[in-house]
């Protein structure tokens, strides 16, 4: 079954009528009177629909069952802020297919084009990844800040984490109530400053490969490994 996404789906919804973009995109894929399609809104709520054509780009659907999901405990990806922008919407992607509820853009040091992010682009990729993988809770895209103002917003009880090519072992479980943060940083790593501030806000580095890794490989090498375990 095909999945749409529909911010509006409310879980009394009994009919939904997508918007002219959704519209579009469900008349593409040549979908008749009375086949199944799925209706995420990333908030927990997947709706299985009917679908009854009007035009060719009008229809409406017609709820038939409901999926309710409880928000997953924090995983959080403090990443920072990468030059090429296809990269950086790379990342954004399989964040949202590995479990990612939260996504905070560093502006750190390294980081050429300060403050230079189209978050709504970056949120048409989450959305469209949410649609393909069939996850029900989109991830948070904050806007970019600082690492320490990043890290001012962590939890004091999180459990954390940085890549590092020469750091330890996993050991410790993420807690329920704060969960676990990942820190990556941009092209050329954190600057030994905020290798300093990461060391103080006691950050533990963890291995995650013999070789230096690119920022985004390092990224998505770290989710998967929080989110297998």
């Amino acid at each position: 079954m095909d999945n749409v996404f529909i911010e509006s789906l409310a879980e009394h919804s009994t009919t939904i009528v997508p918007p002219p973009e959704t519209a579009r995109h469900l008349a593409a894929l040549r979908l008749r009177d009375g086949e199944r399609v799925g209706v995420l809104n990333g908030k927990g709520l997947l709706a299985s629909c009917t679908v009854e054509r009007k035009e060719r780009t009008d229809m409406i659907l017609h709820v038939v069952s409901r999926s309710v999901e409880t928000a997953a405990i924090p995983f959080v990806l403090c990443m920072g802020l990468l030059d090429n922008r296809d990269r950086m919407e790379f990342v954004v992607e399989k964040a949202t297919e590995l479990g990612v509820t939260d996504l905070m853009f560093i502006d750190a040091d390294h980081h050429q084009h300060h403050g230079s992010v189209k978050m709504e682009r970056m949120e048409a990729k989450a959305k469209a990844a949410l649609t393909q993988c069939g996850r029900l809770w989109l991830p948070v895209l904050h806007e970019p800040a600082t690492l320490q103002d990043v890290i001012g917003r962590m939890p004091s009880d999180a459990v954390a984490y940085a890549g590092d090519q020469f750091g330890g072992a996993i050991t410790t479980e993420p807690t329920h109530s704060s969960g676990c943060w990942i820190y990556v940083g941009p092209e050329g790593g954190f600057s030994r400053g905020e290798q300093d501030l990461l060391d103080a806000s006691n950050i533990r580095r963890i291995r995650i490969g013999r070789y230096r890794l690119r920022a985004e490989t390092a990224a998505i090498a770290l989710m998967s490994v929080i989110s297998a375990r």
